[in-house]
C-alpha cells in the first residue's frame, strides 16, 4: 500500500502559507474584502489577479442562482485559509457557513478572518461531514481531490456532500488520469528535478488520479438530478490537466 503523508505536510507547524496569510490579515482593516481575498487567494495557487478574478467569476456563475434567496449557506471541505468562503461571505452578506479543514491552525486563522460559522476540524481519513441533512445550498471542494489517501474516501465524500446538501455540490480541479505522465512531467520541470529525485521526493506524497468512470455511481443516488463536467477557467495553470464535477440535486 503507498504511503500517503500529505496531511502531515498540511497540518505541520510554522506552516509557510499560514504565516503568510497572518501577516495578510495584520493590516485587514485597509483592504477591501477583493484585495484580501486575492491576497490570501495568491498563497494558495501562487497566481496573479488575472486567474483569481477568473477564478471568482467562475465560481459566481455556478451559484448565482441562489441571489433570490433571502438567507444562502455555503460550505467548503478543504478550505485552507479560507479565502473562497471569505469572499462569498462579504459579496452575498452570508453569514451560514460551514467549513472543514485539516489543519486547526489554518480553523483558527479563518475564525480570525470570516467571523461568524461553524468550522470544523477533520482527520485524514475522515469522510464524514458532521451537520444535518441538507443543512447547505452550495457545497464545494477545490483542489483537494489529488491529496486524498484513497478511492474509497473520495466516493464517501462524495455521498456526504450530496447528503448535506441542497442545491450543488462543486468539486474543482481533479486530477486527469489520462494527463496522469505529463502532469509529473511538468512538475519534474517545474521543480527542477530528475526522473529520480521526483520519485523520492514524492514517493509519500502521491498524487491521485481519476478517471471519469468513477463518477458514473454518482447516478444511482436517489437525490441526484445530474452531475456533468466542466473545465477550471482559462486561465488556471494546470487547466489541461484537471476536470471539475458539478452535481446538481433534485429539488422538492
Amino acid at each position: 500500500m503507498i504511503n500517503n503523508e500529505w496531511y502531515k505536510v498540511f497540518r505541520k507547524k510554522n506552516n509557510p502559507y499560514l504565516n503568510k496569510s497572518l501577516n495578510i490579515i495584520k493590516n485587514k482593516k485597509d483592504k477591501n474584502y477583493r484585495t484580501l481575498s486575492f491576497e490570501l487567494s495568491k498563497i494558495v495557487y501562487g497566481s496573479d489577479k488575472f486567474f483569481f478574478y477568473d477564478f471568482i467569476t467562475f465560481l459566481s456563475k455556478k451559484i448565482k442562482f441562489l441571489k433570490k434567496k433571502k438567507k444562502i449557506s455555503i460550505g467548503e471541505y478543504g478550505s485552507g485559509n479560507g479565502f473562497i468562503l471569505y469572499y462569498f461571505s462579504k459579496k452575498y452578506k452570508i453569514n451560514n457557513i460551514f467549513s472543514f479543514e485539516i489543519s486547526k491552525d489554518y480553523l483558527n486563522f479563518q475564525k480570525k478572518l470570516i467571523g461568524s460559522g461553524k468550522f470544523i476540524s477533520v482527520k485524514p481519513e475522515n469522510y464524514k461531514i458532521k451537520i444535518k441533512d441538507s443543512s447547505v445550498d452550495i457545497f464545494i471542494i477545490s483542489s483537494l481531490f489529488q491529496y486524498l489517501p484513497s478511492y474509497k474516501q473520495a466516493k464517501k465524500l462524495i455521498n456526504e456532500c450530496i447528503r448535506v446538501s441542497v442545491h450543488r455540490i462543486l468539486i474543482l480541479d481533479i486530477y486527469n488520469d489520462l494527463t496522469k505522465e505529463n502532469y509529473n512531467l511538468k512538475k519534474m520541470r517545474e521543480s527542477e528535478l530528475s526522473q529520480i529525485q521526483f520519485k523520492k521526493k514524492y514517493n509519500n506524497l502521491p498524487y491521485r488520479f481519476y478517471k471519469k468512470n468513477f463518477f458514473n455511481y454518482i447516478n444511482k443516488n436517489k437525490k441526484v438530478k445530474k452531475f456533468f463536467f466542466i473545465k477550471m477557467p482559462k486561465t488556471w495553470k494546470y487547466r489541461k490537466y484537471s476536470f471539475c464535477v458539478i452535481i446538481d440535486l433534485k429539488q422538492n
